[in-house]
């Protein structure tokens, strides 16, 4: 059934995304829209949710929060989870939610061993590998709270051959080395070394030589970490 402007006000209320004052601004957008996706256009618009949040609320989910994190949008997955960019409702930090597969999640044998590679990612800091703080477990949800890292994985990004120097080819191998070292001196390896876990942080978009790297924890790198 095709969802009408009421019944996503009602969805939008049900989820405790917005304010009391945020809602009333709602309900004068709602006022000058035909249907509930260009409502949800306005409201994106308006800056009071991201585009995830309303697609969403537009497909009837409304529960958006984790313990004291509200998620706001999804910014990667695989087999093994989802990972969602969240903040903290109490502090308003940013952080990142690496969610468990939930059949994965009920399974024993891969609980134990995801536990136990969450308390070696817990022991790294260091600058060139994503921090990890802590695991929750809320209801049958199984996650990991780590770092948000600005930017996108090394897959990702398309220059043309004649802007990529050498210099900025030493200076991302070198990071990824630095960190690498790093995780070989605690004595672990990581054994899915690949682009898409590789997230590049851009410090000046004209400077390329100042990029940083970071090695990420999430998705596939989190269970291919090993003593």
């Amino acid at each position: 059934m095709k969802m009408s402007k009421t019944q996503f006000l009602a969805n939008l209320s049900g989820s405790r995304l917005l304010h009391e004052k945020a809602l009333g601004h709602v309900a004068e957008l709602s006022a000058a829209a035909d249907s509930p996706i260009e409502l949800g256009c306005s409201i994106v618009a308006a800056g009071l949710l991201t585009k995830w949040q309303v697609e969403q609320l537009l497909v009837g989910q409304t529960n958006f929060h984790l313990g004291r994190y509200l998620l706001r949008r999804k910014v990667g997955g695989g087999g093994t989870g989802s990972v969602f960019e969240a903040t903290h409702e109490l502090t308003g930090a940013s952080r990142a939610l690496k969610v468990l597969a939930s059949q994965l999640a009920s399974d024993p044998v891969y609980l134990e061993r995801f536990r136990r590679e969450t308390r070696l990612l817990q022991s790294l800091d260091h600058p060139n590998i994503v921090k990890c703080y802590e695991a929750q477990r809320i209801s049958d949800v199984e996650f990991l709270v780590m770092d948000l890292v600005p930017g996108m994985d090394l897959g990702q990004l398309e220059y043309p051959a004649e802007e990529v120097s050498i210099g900025l080819i030493r200076h991302l191998m070198m990071e990824i080395a630095t960190g690498l070292a790093y995780i070989n001196r605690k004595g672990l390896v990581h054994r899915d070394l690949k682009p898409s876990n590789i997230i590049v942080s851009s410090i000046d978009a004209n400077a390329k030589e100042g990029w940083d790297m970071c090695l990420a924890r999430a998705t596939l790198a989190l269970k291919e970490m090993s003593p």
